[in-house]
Order: structure tokens, then C-alpha cells, then sequence
């Protein structure tokens, strides 16, 4: 498969000087990258990282945790766990969504 990229030149230069510095190819330099990215325990973090993501989204939408754990399909604990790890407060049940200024008060 052939793949174009537009890298900026300072992230070429960088695979460039990578790759002669281990007698290989800028191609091969790339593909190692990508394949590192790819592995199952970057992958497991950048889906931690979006379920995270996602609870706290929802947070800022005003929801209770128990509505957040019904529309994401976490676990309450999960989702409380994740909110109180964020230093962030419970929502209550008819409060509007908290602003920026509130939630760095908060």
C-alpha cells in the first residue's frame, strides 16, 4: 500500500536523522512508529483516555453520575471514581451545567 504523508520538517528531519543513525530507511523509521503505536497497551490507554474523556464530558454537561453511567454504559463507581480523581464535584439532580469559572471554583 502506499501511503503520502505531509510531515513538517522538523519531524522529517528527526526520522531522517533516525534512521541514519541505524542504517535503515525514513519508510521503515515510520512503520516502527506506527506499529509502537498500535501496540495493544497504547491502544488499552488510548481507550482508557476516551472512556475518561467521556465521562467527564458528560460531567460538564450536568449530568448525575448515575444518568453519566446509564448514557456511557460505565459503572456508577467508574464514573464517580473518575470524577473525583478529576477533583471534580458530584452534579445534582436539577442543577444547571456548571460553567468554567464554577467548575474552577469548584
Amino acid at each position: 500500500m502506499r501511503v503520502e504523508l505531509h510531515l513538517p520538517d522538523k519531524v522529517w528531519a528527526e526520522a531522517l536523522d533516525v534512521a541514519e543513525k541505524n542504517y535503515t530507511t525514513v519508510a521503515r523509521v515510520i512503520e516502527a512508529a506506527i506499529k509502537d503505536a498500535l501496540r495493544p497497551s497504547t491502544m488499552a490507554r488510548l481507550e482508557a483516555q476516551a472512556r475518561r474523556n467521556h465521562v467527564l464530558q458528560a460531567w460538564g454537561e450536568g449530568l448525575t453520575d448515575a444518568a453519566i453511567a446509564e448514557r456511557t454504559g460505565e459503572l456508577k463507581q467508574y464514573v464517580s471514581d473518575t470524577r473525583r480523581h478529576a477533583g471534580l464535584p458530584p452534579n445534582r439532580v436539577g442543577q444547571p451545567p456548571r460553567t468554567s469559572h464554577e467548575r474552577n471554583r469548584a
